[in-house]
């Protein structure tokens, strides 16, 4: 009996794993990011127009795309195209994307 416990265990935590590493969905305009659900994994490309610094280290960058990233970071990624994947969040009924990771392109 144990036995089948430990392998109904390993092949649930298999299939844990595999649902959790699913790819962000891909986003190329604002009127996309609509679509989304607070909390959905996406990952967004474009250069970066403006920072504002928010608070501490939390700067809210905006893209070309009219999308507006949430991150907490020390560059300056100003008139540089990045690639971000992040959660989309909701302030004030306007979605944004908080950044999990982020990456210079050029």
């Amino acid at each position: 009996m144990r036995r089948y416990a430990f392998v109904i265990v390993i092949l649930g935590m298999f299939a844990m794993v595999l649902l959790l590493n699913k790819n962000p969905a891909e986003i190329n305009s604002f009127e996309e990011l609509k679509n989304f659900e607070v909390n959905t994994r996406v990952k967004v490309e474009g250069r970066v127009l403006q920072k504002i610094n928010l608070y501490d280290e939390v700067v809210l960058l905006k893209l070309n795309k009219n999308i507006e990233l949430i991150c907490e970071c020390n560059e300056s990624f100003v008139n540089k195209t990045v690639n971000a994947v992040g959660k989309v969040e909701e302030y004030k009924n306007k979605k944004q994307i908080m950044v999990l990771e982020i990456s210079v392109l050029n």
